[in-house]
């Protein structure tokens, strides 16, 4: 893993771990790094402090109830977050990786019906000497808060609604995720009146919200991996991959629901939509009473839904615009007995920046934003870090836009008082956006110091220089350096003389009197302690189901060998372009798990954090792998469609898998003109389930003519080799995941670049300059001589490797192919510019993007000041551009990209460039 992503992944694990540590006090005006918001908007901090936040409700009396993962339901109430939360209800809570308290609904005659609403991973007394990763049950508890008072709940209050047969009894596999038997299926294979599978450790039991009618909706996910029993989705007598709707007060399901059979406590009578994988967040349209659903993709595509009553959403048939499988049930949508709704909007994964779980939002309906934005649906994409909005055409289409990028870890937007509400499970906040128009924007405030620990006397460097405002009119700074001593330098020295942790508190002010704050701590006469993973090592790789045993240390100078609590291990399960948080939990020296399956083209990284007595901390992180293998598929004759873990492709192709693992093939009966199914290789029937070998394998699918005559060969060796490598997700045969237009610009001719550099530009190069900012590279000797080195490039992006200690120009016209507004973005490590200018004169550039610090490669939305606005440019013309770069140490890399109007972004080819 390269040095950033394991700097990234460690900096999310720390502000998991320890958020209420990090987070500035509920009351700060703007939040950490700063979402970068259009012109007008402004974001503001509601509450933070929060361990991982999953959800969060608003009572009619402005109280805000929020959860947390493992179990607690919080209380921000007159401005301040309770230290006693609601309820705490961990002991019965599964939060093994994804699963966990997920949902939060208050009842809207609140405070007079005193009702709170709570979805979660059900933990049964009888399986807790069981794998917690394991298969479980969900459920929905009503809980009475307490008459006396309103931020406790009432002791003894708590009904099951929802998954009243959600019990250890009706748990398949208690002690493996994913797998046979599976769970709320009776005797003769049905599913269990009122029992809520959650067989893997994602996909789960989602969201509440109430309807304008008073009914309860409930988004449940398919609650599975493995693609035997994922299509359950499709099943309107199983409660899982639905999006139920049922009396608050009984847990009935209504009269009025689509497949109501004349029982209201039928599975079937409390389904209100189906055909969903992971329908994490949903909203209802008051005006229509349709639901609005992100439904979070498998490998390649996400989705956002639009239906009423009895809506099929396709799962696992479709995924995105396509077909994605062919299971049995799926006939019924090629017969025309079912009918699929299609995503109002789907997106591939390929979208920049990297996108990969659709976070459901909600619909403004205020009036205080822009016309624009009236009527939008707000949603999120978790990986991308991209806050969207849908506008709607009469014809019920959708147009995308973007509307704020810097968004992390977005688990809920709800739509109130005329604002959008964002919780961020890994900020640990609620944040409020809201539109001032022509107001001035908050600053943000970006606290640093060196050294941040060591014995007394102690002398800090503090620096505010990562601290922004919109507008550039930060006037004033205070720092409180928790000892009683205060300054109003920008970046002071500061000499700590006795013992202990002190807070340090970073306020700056802006031309207009608004404030922002940011912490920090300080541990005088203490020393950090050493992590240490000792086993597994970086790399190792299982079968699937081994036992993988850890063991690590902590070794702190002051307080010696660390062991108990101060060693916590946590654990990243990497799903495709997901990332799925708590894949582990455990403290001490050492412990085991099984290695688990999560389908194709995953690895688990698992870190061990040493904290000491001083609360100082450090991390050492691995991946755990599974032993990959490749099972190429051909049919003979070669050229057919095969199926392979619920995706179709066209043979021969591979795939990468793990040993151990249970894969489901599936081979058509029937094929092409007359051709009918004969025998797989192995033996198997047209349909059945493999579990992979230790070893390269090659499966062929035989057909035979009508006659019983062999239809024909299968591949070549040398054809076999050439295969392509597939992962899971769409039929193949269709577009390999088209990327949907941006906003069509107005017509326009594209130009042919006039006079361009013929595919290069050159980049000028100075070696040996000490420092990592610009301004360290143009004030240096180096730099007013001439570069002693160039290298030709192909696009504007450099070469890594290029070693520590050096600076870069690159300079030249940059020639656009059609008039239109364009959008830039630079990254950089450490330090980057980009120049344009009005017209082909130098003396006109200005600074439009840099980097206030360090980004991985092509990472273009770490910070707000790496994009630009829209520009308006015309084809043909020539701009003056200029790329200035200092690289300081570690790992380098600069590129520069922007979005042609109609287009996605990219990094700038050279043909649109002309040397200087």
């Amino acid at each position: 893993m390269n040095s950033y992503v394991r700097r990234n992944l460690r900096t999310v694990l720390t502000v998991l771990m320890v958020a209420g540590l990090l987070l500035p006090p509920a009351g700060v005006a703007s939040a950490q790094g700063g979402f970068n918001l259009p012109h007008g908007f402004v974001q503001e901090m509601v509450v933070g402090g929060l361990m991982l936040p999953t959800s969060f409700a608003m009572a009619p009396d402005g109280r805000i109830f929020i959860t947390e993962k493992a179990g607690r339901v919080r209380v921000f109430h007159n401005g301040e977050l309770l230290s006693e939360p609601f309820i705490d209800i961990t002991g019965e809570v599964n939060d093994a990786a994804d699963r966990g308290l997920m949902g939060i609904a208050v009842h809207p005659n609140w405070p007079r019906q005193p009702y709170l609403y709570l979805a979660y991973v059900y933990d049964p007394p009888a399986a807790k000497s069981h794998n917690t990763g394991g298969a479980r049950v969900s459920r929905v508890l009503r809980l009475s808060a307490d008459p006396n008072n309103l931020n406790k709940a009432q002791d003894g209050s708590g009904v099951v609604i929802a998954g009243t047969n959600s019990t250890f009894e009706n748990i398949g596999n208690p002690d493996q995720g994913d797998a046979v038997p599976f769970s709320c299926l009776d005797g003769n294979g049905q599913p269990v009146r009122d029992c809520i599978p959650t067989e893997g450790t994602a996909h789960t039991i989602d969201m509440l919200k109430f309807g304008p009618d008073g009914s309860l909706y409930v988004s449940v996910g398919d609650g599975i991996v493995n693609s035997k029993g994922n299509s359950r989705a499709l099943d309107i007598n199983s409660l899982a991959g639905k999006i139920l709707r049922v009396n608050p007060m009984t847990g009935e399901g209504y009269s009025s629901n689509p497949f109501y059979d004349g029982d209201p406590n039928s599975n079937r009578s409390k389904v209100f939509a189906l055909g969903m994988r992971n329908p994490f967040r949903f909203t209802i349209d008051p005006r229509n009473g349709q639901v609005i659903v992100g439904d979070v993709g498998n490998e390649k595509w996400e989705e956002i839904n639009v239906g009423g009553p009895g809506a099929n959403f396709g799962w696992p048939c479709y995924e995105g615009p396509y077909e994605a499988a062919t299971y049995a049930n799926c006939d019924a949508f090629r017969s025309g007995e079912w009918t699929v709704t299609h995503a109002v909007h789907s997106y591939p994964h390929t979208l920049e920046p990297q996108r990969g779980s659709a976070i459901g939002g909600d619909l403004y309906l205020g009036r205080s934003f822009p016309a624009l934005y009236r009527g939008a649906y707000f949603y999120h994409d978790f990986n991308g870090g991209v806050l969207n909005f849908l506008t709607f055409n009469r014809d019920g289409s959708a147009v995308d836009n973007e509307f704020a990028t810097n968004v992390p870890g977005i688990v809920q937007i709800t739509a109130a008082d005329d604002a959008l509400y964002v919780l961020s499970v890994i900020l640990g906040g609620i944040w409020r956006i809201r539109y001032v128009p022509g107001g001035n924007k908050p600053p943000t405030a970006a606290a640093a110091a060196d050294p941040t620990g060591g014995k007394a006397p102690l002398d800090v460097s503090f620096s505010s220089r990562r601290s922004t405002d919109p507008e550039n009119s930060i006037v004033a700074y205070l720092w409180d350096f928790g000892d009683g001593e205060t300054s109003s330098a920008a970046n002071p020295t500061h000499a700590y003389e006795e013992n202990g942790v002190y807070a340090v508190v970073l306020t700056v002010t802006d031309s207009a009197g608004l404030t922002s704050s940011d912490t920090l701590e300080i541990a005088v006469g203490s020393e950090p302690p050493v992590a240490r993973i000792l086993a597994p090592g970086d790399g190792a790789k299982f079968r699937i189901g081994e036992t993988v045993t850890f063991r690590g240390e902590g070794i702190d100078p002051d307080d010696g060998e660390l062991a108990g609590r101060s060693l916590q291990w946590t654990g990243l399960l990497h799903h495709g372009e997901h990332i799925h948080y708590d894949a582990l939990k455990a403290e001490g020296k050492s412990g085991s798990f099984a290695l688990t399956d999560h389908g194709d083209n995953t690895y688990l990284e698992i870190c061990l954090t040493a904290t000491d007595s001083q609360g100082l901390k450090d991390q050492d992180c691995v991946d755990v792998k599974a032993k990959e293998v490749t099972y190429t598929f051909d049919t003979a004759p070669s050229g057919l469609s095969l199926t392979y873990a619920g995706s179709r492709y066209t043979t021969p192709f591979k795939v990468k898998t793990y040993v151990g693992a249970e894969r489901v093939v599936e081979a058509p009966l029937t094929a092409g003109e007359g051709l009918t199914f004969d025998s797989w290789s192995d033996g198997g029937a047209a349909v059945h389930e493999i579990t992979v070998a230790d070893g390269d394998q090659l499966l062929i699918a035989s057909y035979v003519e009508e006659d019983g005559a062999p239809a024909g060969e299968a591949a070549s060796s040398a054809e076999l080799d050439a295969a392509e490598v597939v992962t899971p997700a769409i039929e193949d045969g269709e577009p390999a995941a088209p990327e949907p237009a941006a906003t069509p610009a107005p017509a326009a001719t594209e130009a042919t670049p006039a006079g361009s550099s013929g595919g290069e530009i050159v980049a000028e190069l100075w070696k040996g300059v000490d420092g990592t900012t610009i301004e360290e590279l143009t004030k240096s000797s180096q730099y007013r001589n001439a570069a002693p080195e160039t290298v030709s490039l192909t696009r504007l992006e450099l070469p890594r490797g290029g070693g520590n200690s050096y600076g870069a120009r690159i300079r030249g016209y940059l020639i656009p192919p059609v008039s239109g507004e364009y959008r830039f973005w630079i990254a950089a490590d450490d330090r980057g510019a980009l120049s344009l200018s009005t017209d082909d004169d130098p003396a006109n550039k200005i600074v439009i993007a840099y980097t206030p610090d360090w980004t991985a490669a092509g990472v273009y939305d770490r910070y707000p000041e790496q994009g630009t606005g829209p520009i308006k440019l015309e084809a043909g013309q020539r701009y003056y551009f200029e790329v200035l770069y200092k690289q300081g140490g570690q790992k380098d890399n600069l590129s520069v990209a922007w979005q042609i109007p109609g287009r996605e972004r990219k990094v700038i080819d050279a043909e649109f460039l002309e040397p200087y």
